[in-house]
């Protein structure tokens, strides 16, 4: 049941930045919630296997958590790009390499906020901001051994956060 409200705290969250869950997450998240019911509402042992058979699955409600978790992050990862690349530029640093790749990653996220994801589509997103996140920090000279990827514009707060969530 815990695992349900929160879930659907993060969905809410999601929603209200206007952004789409994935179709997959959202019949993971669905039947989790039905198989909640059905163990509440279990009289037989059949009714609890037959429930359990459902909560197997906790591998793909963890892919879900993962995948929300990601997407609530993206608009401030997107922000934070956006200010780096614009700062660098301020600086006189050649940033024609990187600006194409903000945009067209702007506009896959906002397909995936307007449009029907998959979790593929959102994880082609975010792999696609750790390769802006690289090409970014190469720019700003930070070592190869440093941050890379896309966690050159998270916050240690949002990892901290993310730690918190998934218990790494």
């Amino acid at each position: 049941q815990q695992n349900v409200t929160s879930i659907n705290k993060r969905v809410a969250k999601l929603k209200a930045a206007g952004i789409v869950l994935t179709s997959e997450c959202t019949e993971v998240i669905v039947a989790l919630a039905d198989a909640v019911a059905k163990v509440k509402s279990a009289t037989t042992r059949e009714d609890l296997e037959n429930a359990q058979d459902v909560m197997q699955s906790m591998e793909d409600v963890n892919d879900c958590r993962q995948i929300i978790e990601r997407l609530i992050n993206a608009p401030k990862m997107l922000k934070k790009a956006t200010t780096t690349i614009k700062n660098l530029k301020k600086k006189k640093v050649d940033v024609s390499q990187v600006e194409p790749m903000l945009t067209a990653l702007t506009n896959r996220f906002n397909t995936l906020k307007t449009g029907s994801p998959t979790n593929d589509d959102v994880e082609a997103f975010f792999d696609e901001m750790d390769s802006l996140g690289e090409a970014v920090s190469s720019l700003m000279g930070k070592p190869k051994n440093g941050m890379q990827g896309a966690s050159v514009f998270q916050s240690a707060g949002i990892w901290n956060s993310f730690i918190g969530w998934f218990g790494f």
